[in-house]
C-alpha cells in the first residue's frame, strides 16, 4: 500500500474546504436603515421630545448641533438610549462625535457604546452600570493605570453580567480589540461604525479622523471574530467625569439593518435570517423628520438581477467547479506520479 504525503493530504484538504466554503459564502449584502434606531439634528419631533430615544442625567441637546452627554464640569454622567430593544441580527451603526476640552493637561474620562441587555442605569463604567450583559465599546481619554500604549484609545468588552469591568486598567482584563485614537480636540468631527455579523460572528470597529465620505477614510480600529452577542440589546451612550473632565458630544447615529443573499439559493441558517429589527414594522418603514442637510438611504437596496444574471451567476459558477475538479484531478495525478517513482527507487535498491 502506497502512503501518501502528509503535505499532500494537507494541501487536498485545505483545497476542497476552501470549495465547500467559497459555494456557501454570501454573495452580496444589502444594507437597510431602521430609523427607529437613528437620530440625527433636530433630534426633537414636534411634540419637543423624540419617540424613539431618551436622554438623562446631566445630558442635555442643543438642537441642530449636538446631544451634550457631560458638559466640561467635574463628576457629571450622562446617557442616551434607544426606548426599545432592537432585534436585527446582522447590523451597522455609525455615530459622529467630538471629545474636547479646555485643558492642555490631564482630561478625561471618555464616553461608551453600548449594546446591552439594561438601558438607563447610571453607573461608573463610563456613566452607566458595570455588571452589563452586552457589548460595550469604550472611547477612553484617561489612563487608569500604568499601559505601554498611548491614549485616547478604543478598546471593547463583554459583559457576561456577572463580571466586573476592570476599572482600575482600564478594561485591559476581557479586552476584545483596541486601538490607539487621538480624536480629542480633533479638527473635524470624528465618526466610529460598529458592525457585528452574526452569520460569521464578527465584530469590527471603524473609524474616520477626516469626515470623509469615501471607503479609503475609514481605518479598521480591530476585528473580532468568533463571538457571540446577545440577539436584542439596546443601543445607547454616555459618559462621565471625575476629578478631570472635558464635553462628550455626539452629533449624529445612523443604524442599518444587513442582510446576504447566497450563491445557488442557498439560505443562512434559521439563527441567522435578517429580521426588521423594529417595534412595528410599518412605522420603522417612514423616516421621522430630518434635517435636509444629513442624507440617509429610506429604504433596503433593491435586488434588480434579471434572469439573464441569474443564468450567468449559474454559468460562473458551474466554471468554477469544473476548475476546482481539474485542479484536484491535477493534484491526484501528481501524487500517483510520485508515489510510482518512489516504488521504482524501492524496487532498483534490491
Amino acid at each position: 500500500m502506497v502512503n501518501l504525503p502528509a503535505s499532500w493530504l494537507l494541501l487536498l484538504t485545505a483545497f476542497a474546504s476552501n470549495v465547500f466554503a467559497a459555494k456557501h459564502s454570501p454573495e452580496s449584502e444589502q444594507t437597510f436603515t431602521l430609523f427607529s434606531y437613528s437620530i440625527q439634528p433636530p433630534y426633537i419631533e414636534e411634540n419637543l421630545q423624540n419617540r424613539w430615544w431618551e436622554f438623562g442625567g446631566d445630558a442635555y441637546m442643543e438642537v441642530n448641533n449636538y446631544i451634550r452627554l457631560t458638559a466640561d464640569k467635574r463628576s457629571k454622567q450622562g446617557y442616551l438610549w434607544t426606548k426599545h430593544p432592537f432585534t436585527t441580527n446582522s447590523w451597522l451603526v455609525e455615530f459622529e462625535f467630538k471629545v474636547h476640552g479646555s485643558s492642555t493637561g490631564l482630561h478625561g474620562d471618555g464616553f461608551a457604546f453600548w449594546y446591552t441587555s439594561q438601558k438607563n442605569s447610571r453607573g461608573p463604567v463610563f456613566g452607566s452600570q458595570d455588571k452589563f450583559t452586552g457589548l460595550g465599546v469604550f472611547f477612553d481619554t484617561y489612563a487608569n493605570g500604568r499601559h505601554r500604549y498611548t491614549f485616547p484609545r478604543i478598546n471593547a468588552n463583554m459583559g457576561d453580567g456577572k463580571t466586573n469591568y476592570d476599572h482600575d486598567n482600564d478594561g485591559a482584563k476581557g479586552e476584545l480589540g483596541a486601538c490607539e485614537a487621538d480624536f480629542r480636540n480633533s479638527e473635524f468631527p470624528t465618526k466610529a461604525r460598529v458592525r457585528y455579523i452574526r452569520e460569521t460572528k464578527t465584530l469590527q470597529v471603524f473609524t474616520n479622523f477626516n469626515g470623509g465620505i469615501k471607503d479609503a477614510d475609514w481605518n479598521l480600529c480591530f476585528e473580532k471574530t468568533d463571538l457571540d452577542m446577545p440577539k436584542s440589546g439596546y443601543l445607547g451612550f454616555s459618559a462621565h467625569t471625575g476629578e478631570v473632565s472635558d464635553f462628550h458630544d455626539i452629533i449624529n447615529v445612523k443604524t442599518q439593518g444587513i442582510s446576504f443573499s447566497y450563491k445557488d439559493g442557498q439560505t443562512p441558517p434559521s439563527d441567522a435570517k435578517s429580521s426588521s429589527g423594529s417595534i412595528n414594522n410599518k412605522k420603522d418603514a417612514s423616516p421621522p423628520a430630518v434635517n435636509k442637510q444629513y442624507s440617509y438611504n429610506t429604504s433596503p437596496q433593491k435586488n434588480s438581477e434579471s434572469s439573464g444574471a441569474g443564468l450567468a451567476r449559474a454559468l460562473k459558477f458551474m466554471l468554477k467547479m469544473l476548475l476546482a475538479l481539474i485542479a484536484i484531478a491535477a493534484i491526484c495525478y501528481g501524487v500517483w506520479k510520485y508515489a510510482q517513482r518512489q516504488e521504482e527507487r524501492s524496487f532498483k535498491r534490491f
